[in-house]
């Protein structure tokens, strides 16, 4: 005996599903066995709500499920349960497989390994979505067969989907039962017998069914003794927004019929008991009805009223008989809530909207927002334009906390959006920043978990041959337990050292490279950097070697024919062998699927048809195999790429979390979700080595396969109260008796969202052809528009009491769009007229301010409006809010800076420490001097020998060599030769370089050959100083001498003390450093001084740096020997220290083009020429010839004039009074500039030099992203 169908038919809002729950509770409660079948998502929500209304009734006869639990429950009772599914990791990775197999078979689809990744998902979709619509592998091979020879490329792709397709379901099956077959296999098992007999059978809560559920529900339909099923179709609704939903009801109806099954009268439901504003309920009643876009305020109002009065209308405003239902069958019963009394009739009909507790509102009564008349607009909706998501969000976090502080509950609101991805990180934040508890109803993509992109950053650092950047990644996810102050240490050092390669890794010596490039000092600081590097790579070195390891098997690569083949693959079948198998019978649910499918034309043919001849897909797989391993070696691997077993590859990985201590991490980081991602990434490497487990596989192509399994696996956290936001996606969210809705996103295109007439899969040209032929794949365009109508429909008439809408700019592709509203808020504003749409950038700061952190944000942006004065005053309370407001007023674009006074006088307390470097910084810019030592930030250093390394290197190779050849007497070893010279500075060179690279440290071509230059031109400094020093009558005296208090030099002897510089408000400063070189020369009881430095750039010295108080060192130096450096130069006490000079001695490298012929002799002399000396030099013909004999300005750019005085070029020459001069000046420089620097003035007013070769701060100037001055050049 067949079941008696019924439907229970309304709007929202209009009590259906109350009515449904109400009559299976009363059938039950007679003893009926009854059982409510629900979508998915709802079936907790539905025991709840049925728990509390059969409290005193039996319910053991009650059972409530999805089709997913009542399959399960056909199986247990009449066989056939399965405990080994395919969840969506290994459905992909068999398709992926079934790609690489039929990858030479394919005519349309030519699918590259590079692009296998996508399509193994793609078409792991269409597969899946085709089956949902009952269409298999030997539909669309008839369907191939029957196409015309024009359209042999559409013939093409179905043969190809129909190969994919049997592959595919034969390769799962033998390992996995699909549990996409389950509906498929419960129908089949339920065909003849009685399972439903006596059972009443209720549907709540959908609006369609795929092709396999409508099967199941046929026999539902044959057996039960009642199906009664509650769709959302309002009473004489003419819209297209509910045409799925018809489609589902006359669907019904003719399985109905042809199982002989009796259609009783619908029972329709006029009222609107949810709404207690008559807006909503006309929202409910005709947001998508022709009427409310014709005549929008007369049409909405009588509709409204009809609904809301209880009279039945046919959707065009004229009331229709009573029992008679467009599109119906039978008689209608007319209820306004669930008031029926079971047998079909009707209870009186609600007339208002009721107040949420039973009552009755009173006529003309409004929202409890105060929704005006009919003509009014209507205050319980609400429609914003906004800028971004960030300020559709901010509205929507507003809205919900005034809600709550009027006295609701946070479980009265959802927040609404046709893809909630689009707000992920926006949403959240803005709820939190208001305090509202919330819960996101989806499920998150478990890739983007920190424990996933460690597992991948580790096969990416395998992969891609130890990359720094891969290494990177892999550690800042914070699961491999290095600390992000340790990741930074390890990060600055291999961004120096350029640290990058396998080898470089696994080397077994620790990292001993200077951390501050290419120095031999190693600093306390340095030290520190090494001990941390070096301790974070024994930690991540072994079990990722150990990984990289587990990839070392073979030569193969691709999930293709590395030595073994995946379960049940043989070798050389052909494309029909293939669909042949699948169509042989057998135990396995594939097998039991195509047992319909007859013989005929093999695939192979088809597709040569297809083709129009040529070779056959049989032979080309054939090709195919024979030539794997070079195809695979061609496209996949190479000789850096190691390739493993993927059942080795996937137990190195878990080893590798194992030994990091991932397990314990995650519970610790992730909370709740640490159980449910140790299980995904398991899952995900037991579902790899199960479907290709003797695969040959290398790290990148384990890492897609991983990737793209974890991709399909999702994680979902329980909500933490019942008293909180539900968030969600229209299309997905199921919300109960909600008060308020938010629905972002409300654009043009997007919510409702747009219809695509074509896809990857079929262009809609192609899709027509094919319904001409019998094989209908996708669902057209007009029922894909009604289900998007549907949608914002549902999510517009969710909320009781008030509805806000957004919408704001969107993106297509990488395209932004201008902010446009959408049909439905087009429609909104038509229904009623005196509907505003505003601005959220013309709200008043009072709608904004709703929690401590949102009156922050409104002080900061708004601190001239009356609104932020007040907040302002109303935070100065608390301290933190203070400091911030503070923090947000300072303007980004403002040069003008300074320390307070008492600041200035904490940082510069007592006496002032100086160097040349710190006055430098100082004099070019005050802010970048603040910026490099007061707050300590410092640009990145590296490895690459540039200036100042070069600088370091010429400057200890120099110091090494002059201490090593000096005799006592100071003069250099006239014994040795040029050779020996050579020798010794290779030495000296080769031990430079052992104590920056460290021991045993590979060094690079790149620095080998820079070291080489080097040395060329230290040797031919190293013979030029020799050859001056050879005929001078200065000797030096002492090497990097320190200018310090109390210090002894690196040679043991004392340090000149620093010159003392009195400042105008008290104090002095002094200014400390090193002089490279002291040469003396003594006269009588005169002892003469000259320092020297070194200089590798190619800034020139003059006298207008000085005036700057640029490049004053050696002149400062000289000033403070001559004050007190008697002792360190070792003259007598009645001796007199004068000045002879100062020197800056070009020591870099020399530019000399070789010309044609010229031997390297000559070619030396004319570098050696270039070695320029420059500076202040005492204005004394007797000093002059003790530097330099001849006076031939080959040593000291001065000669001798035929008419007498001096010729110079490059050297000012001053006399002692001049140097007495010079040391006035230089100390009212430095007090000066040190007066400035103790007042704390920090502005961002850089020196830029107009003059040739003049300085500009700003050109290489490291603090650019915090630069004031070039924030305000760039606005």
């Amino acid at each position: 005996m067949a079941a008696t169908l019924q439907f229970i038919l309304g709007a929202a809002g209009s009590g259906k599903s109350a009515e449904l729950t109400g009559r299976l509770v009363e059938a039950l409660s007679r003893g009926g066995r009854e059982m409510l079948l629900v979508p998915e998502q709802s079936v907790v929500a539905a025991e709840t709500r049925l728990a509390e209304l059969t409290e005193g009734i039996d319910s053991t006869k009650l059972e409530v499920v999805s089709f997913t639990r009542l399959c399960n429950l056909v199986f247990r009772r009449l066989g056939g349960l399965c405990y080994n599914y395919a969840d969506a990791g290994a459905r992909t990775v068999a398709m992926w497989r079934t790609l690489d197999e039929l990858s030479g078979l394919l005519v349309e689809y030519k699918i590259t390994p590079e692009g296998s990744r996508r399509w193994a998902q793609l078409l792991l979709d269409e597969y899946t979505y085709l089956r949902t619509r009952g269409i298999t592998p030997a539909m669309l091979e008839g369907a191939a067969k029957r196409l015309p020879p024009e359209h042999a490329r559409l013939a093409g792709k179905l043969t190809d989907l129909a190969l994919v397709g049997a592959t595919y379901s034969r390769l799962l099956c033998e390992l996995y039962d699909d549990p996409s077959e389950d509906i498929s296999r419960a129908t089949e098992l339920l065909r003849g017998t009685d399972f439903f007999a006596g059972r009443g059978i209720w549907l709540d809560s959908f609006d369609g069914f795929t092709h396999e559920q409508y099967e199941l529900l046929r026999e539902i339909l044959r057996s039960a003794e009642r199906v009664t099923v509650a769709l959302q179709l309002p009473d004489g609704s003419r819209s297209p927004a509910f045409d799925t939903v018809r489609q589902t009801k006359n669907t019904l109806l003719r399985l109905a019929a042809e199982v002989g099954a009796e259609v009783a009268q619908p029972v329709v439901m006029r009222g609107l008991p949810r709404y207690k504003s008559p807006e909503l309920a006309r929202v409910a009643a005709m947001l998508w009805e022709e009427g409310a876009a014709g005549n929008p305020e007369e049409s909405v109002v009588t509709a409204a009223e009809t609904a809301l009065s209880g009279e039945l209308s046919d959707g065009a405003g004229n009331s229709a008989p009573s029992g008679e239902l467009s599109g119906g069958a039978g008689n209608v019963t007319s209820c306004s809530s669930a008031t029926c009394d079971g047998d079909g009739n009707a209870a009186t009909c609600g007339s208002t909207p009721s107040d949420g507790a039973g009552n009755a509102a009173p006529s003309g009564d409004t929202s409890p927002d105060g929704a005006g008349k009919t003509g009014d607009a209507p205050r319980c909706i609400r429609i914003v334009e906004c800028a971004d998501r960030y300020e559709e969000a901010e509205l929507a976090a507003a809205e919900i906390a005034r809600h709550v502080q009027s006295g609701g509950r946070w479980r009265d609101c959802a927040v609404i959006a046709r893809n909630i991805a689009d707000y992920d990180g926006i949403i959240d934040a803005a709820l939190e920043r208001v305090g509202a508890p919330y819960f996101m109803s989806a499920r998150t993509d478990v890739s983007s978990r920190p424990v996933v992109k460690l597992a991948l950053a580790a096969l990416a650092v395998v992969a891609g041959g130890w990359r720094r950047t891969d290494i990177m990644e892999m550690l800042r996810t914070g699961m491999a337990g290095i600390t992000p102050e340790e990741c930074d240490v390890l990060e600055e050092y291999l961004v120096t050292w350029n640290i990058s390669g396998e080898r470089r890794w696994r080397a077994e010596h620790e990292w001993r490279m200077n951390p501050d490039g290419y120095t031999d000092e190693l600093s306390p600081r340095g030290e520190r950097i090494l001990a941390t590097v070096n301790a974070v790579r024994a930690k991540i070195v072994p079990p990722l070697a150990a990984l990289a390891d587990s990839f070392r098997q073979s030569d193969a690569d691709g999930l293709g024919d590395g030595g073994e083949r995946f379960p049940g693959e043989s070798g050389g079948e052909s494309a029909s062998a293939l669909l042949n198998s699948a169509e042989s019978g057998g135990e396995s649910a594939s097998a039991r699927h195509y047992a319909a499918v007859n013989g005929g034309e093999s695939a192979s043919a088809r597709h040569e048809a297809a083709e129009g001849g040529g070779e056959s897909t049989s032979a080309r797989r054939e090709a195919a195999e024979d030539g794997w391993e070079d195809h695979s070696s061609g496209e996949y691997d190479s000789p850096a790429r190691p390739a493993g077993n993927v059942r080795r590859a996937a137990a190195g990985l878990y080893s590798f979390l194992c030994e990091l201590g991932v397990p314990d991490r995650l519970q610790e980081k992730e909370g709740e979700l640490a159980h449910q991602l140790w299980q995904a990434i398991v899952g995900a490497l037991d579902t790899i080595v199960t479907v290709a487990g003797g695969a040959t596989v290398n790290a990148d192509r384990f890492s897609q396969i991983f990737d793209t399994v974890l991709r399909r696996a999702t994680v979902a956290r329980i909500p933490v109260s019942v008293d909180c936001v539900m968030v969600g996606q229209s299309d997905r969210l199921r919300v109960g008796d909600i008060k308020l809705a938010v629905l972002l996103g409300a654009s043009e295109g997007v919510f409702p969202a747009k219809v695509e007439a074509s896809d990857e899969i079929f262009s809609s040209s192609e899709l027509r052809v094919l319904r001409e032929v019998g094989i209908d794949p996708r669902d057209d365009a007009e029922y894909i528009a009604s289900q998007e109508l549907l949608g914002f429909y549902r999510a517009a008439a969710s909320p009781s009491e008030r509805l806000v809408i957004t919408f704001a700019p969107s993106e297509r592709g990488s395209e932004p769009r201008p902010a446009k509203p959408s049909p439905g808020i087009e429609r909104l504003c038509a229904m009623f007229p005196r509907l505003r749409v505003e601005k959220f950038s013309d709200l008043p700061p009072s709608e904004r301010v709703w929690s401590r952190e949102t009156a922050l944000e409104l002080a900061a942006s708004q601190p001239d409006t009356p609104e932020g004065r007040a907040l302002r005053e109303l935070l100065s309370a608390d301290p933190q809010a203070t400091v911030l407001l503070e923090a947000a007023s300072r303007p980004l674009a403002e040069p003008e800076a300074a320390l307070s006074p008492e600041l200035a006088a904490e940082i510069f307390r007592g006496d002032l420490a100086l160097t040349q470097s710190r006055l430098e910084s100082y004099i070019l810019c005050s802010f970048a001097f603040y910026c490099r030592y007061m707050l300590g930030l410092r640009e990145q250093p590296r490895a690459e020998f540039g200036g100042v390394d070069r600088g370091n290197f010429t400057h200890r190779v120099l110091e090494r060599f002059m201490r090593a050849v000096t005799l006592p007497d100071g003069r250099i070893d006239p014994s040795l030769s040029r050779e020996e010279r050579a020798r010794l500075a290779d030495e000296i060179i080769e031990e430079y370089i052992e104590q920056t690279f460290g021991p045993g440290e590979e060094r690079s071509a790149r620095a080998q050959h820079l070291f080489r230059r080097l040395r060329r031109t230290t040797l031919l400094v190293i013979e030029n100083i020799a050859e001056e020093l050879s005929q001078s009558e200065f000797v030096p005296c002492r090497l990097e001498l320190p200018i310090t208090h109390g210090e002894a030099a690196p040679d043991g002897g004392p340090a000149v003390a620093p010159l003392r510089i009195p400042l105008p408000g008290g104090g002095s400063a002094f200014v400390y450093g090193k002089i490279d070189r002291v040469d003396v020369y003594r006269r009588g009881r005169d002892v003469y001084l000259r320092v020297v430095d070194y200089k590798t750039g190619t800034q020139k010295f003059s006298l207008s740096d000085l005036a700057l108080g640029l490049n004053m060192q050696l002149l400062l130096y000289l000033l403070s020997l001559w004050n007190g450096g008697k002792s360190a130069v070792g003259a007598p006490d009645d001796a007199r220290i004068l000045p002879a000079g100062m020197i800056y001695m070009s020591a870099g490298a020399p530019r000399v083009e070789a010309q044609p012929g010229e031997d390297a002799a000559e070619v030396e002399d004319r570098a050696a020429d270039q070695l320029k000396r420059t500076g202040i030099l005492l204005e004394d013909e007797g000093i002059l010839r003790a530097m330099e004999k001849n006076l031939e300005e080959k040593f000291i750019p001065v000669s001798l004039k035929k008419t007498g005085g001096f010729k110079k070029r490059g050297v000012t020459l001053a006399s002692l009074a001049g140097f007495g001069k010079l040391m006035r000046d230089a100390e009212n420089i430095v007090a000066g500039i040190a007066a400035e620097m103790k007042s704390g003035e920090a502005s961002a007013h850089p020196l830029r030099e107009k003059r040739q070769g003049g300085r500009d701060a700003c050109r290489w100037c490291p603090y650019g992203p915090v630069c004031r001055t070039r924030k305000r050049e760039r606005a």
